[in-house]
Order: structure tokens, then sequence, then C-alpha cells
């Protein structure tokens, strides 16, 4: 009997091991994503300029669907200027972001 739960857990293991999350389960694949590194923990501000030198498709994008995600989790954010559905050149969005 000990011999057969042994060779029963044995043959449980592996499945245990392939049920485990990836930590990529938030992902959207329907979104398009950007990517950006922090160096520092603290409050950053991008800015209208920011944004379209980095290619980011600004004058496309409802600033009220823009999402910052930090080690798979939403962050809080805000947009100034985002009640007009526009990103205008005075507008940018602040987050509180920790490096990695």
């Amino acid at each position: 009997m000990k011999l057969f739960l042994n060779i029963l857990i044995i043959l449980m293991f592996p499945l245990y091991l392939l049920a485990q999350p990836l930590g990529n389960e938030w992902i959207n694949y329907n979104q398009q994503y950007y990517k950006f590194s922090l160096f520092q923990n603290g409050v950053y501000k991008i800015n209208y300029t920011t944004l379209l030198n980095s290619g980011f498709p600004i004058n496309s994008v409802d600033p009220r669907s823009i999402q910052i995600f930090g080690r798979g989790n939403e962050e809080y954010i805000y947009i100034k200027g985002q009640s007009d559905g526009v990103f205008n050149t005075d507008d940018f969005i602040e987050f509180y972001g920790k490096k990695k």
C-alpha cells in the first residue's frame, strides 16, 4: 500500500507542476502593450512629447483607456485632461512606479 501511494504521488507530481500559473494571466492578447523600464522607485510623469517621440499612437488612443501594469498588477494612474477623450499637448500621465 505504501509503495502504491509513493508511485501515485510520483505520477501525479508532474500534473501539479503543469497547473501552476505562469504569471502572465493578466495579459489580454487583443490589446497592444508598450514596455518601459524604471530605474528607481518614485512618481513618474509622462508628457505628450515623450509619448509622441517613443512611437506611442497618441492621436488615435483615448486617454481614458490607458492602463499601466507593473509586475502583472494594474497601477493607479492620473491622466490630466482625459475627460475630453483626447490626449492634448499639455496633458500627461502620472503614476508611482517601482523599479524592477
